[in-house]
């Protein structure tokens, strides 16, 4: 289901297209595998942002201890209080823009489509019906209840975090 090109992974459906319809395999390509596609770049975007700058944040706290050796030159108490200042900041940034949070929420979210996708594709309940339009249907009313659901998820969080303000 994933093809690796050019260290970018790009989600592919094996779907034999000529079984539908052009208005179902327009959904197919451009709304179902659309949104498996963005929610695993934004994943692997805020994994990739949390990851390094929590890299940084441990190895910039760890060195402050090994500058106490050296604190009684002035130049090594204020490479300390930057190095304390730059932690807060970088803590501060991974929490205000929850990169861990959205990591795994957008991971979920990916794997759950994909999941549908390939009980779809596979036939496999609630997608085995012998109408292939029923199917369908049961595919669409389902990824579409799960990305209003998720709409309605981020409007809340968005009007919580204004009235925060």
């Amino acid at each position: 289901m994933c093809k690796k090109s050019n260290e970018n992974y790009i989600i592919d459906l094996p779907i034999d297209y000529s079984e539908y319809t052009e208005k179902q395999q327009r959904y197919l390509k451009n709304r179902l595998l659309d949104q498996i596609q963005w929610y695993d770049k934004k994943a692997k975007h805020n994994q990739k942002y949390y990851k390094v700058l929590s890299v940084i944040s441990v190895i910039i706290s760890s060195s402050i201890p090994i500058l106490t050796l050296f604190e009684e030159k002035p130049l090594v108490k204020i490479l300390i209080a930057i190095a304390g200042s730059a932690v807060s900041v970088i803590t501060y940034i991974i929490n205000i823009n929850t990169f861990k949070d959205l990591w795994v929420q957008y991971r979920m979210n990916c794997e759950m489509l994909k999941s549908e996708a390939s009980k779809f594709i596979n036939k496999i309940p609630p997608y085995n019906s012998n109408n292939p339009d029923v199917a369908f249907d049961t595919l669409v009313s389902n990824c579409e209840q799960y990305f209003t659901k998720e709409f309605s998820t981020w409007q809340s969080k968005v009007s919580q975090s204004s009235t925060d303000s």
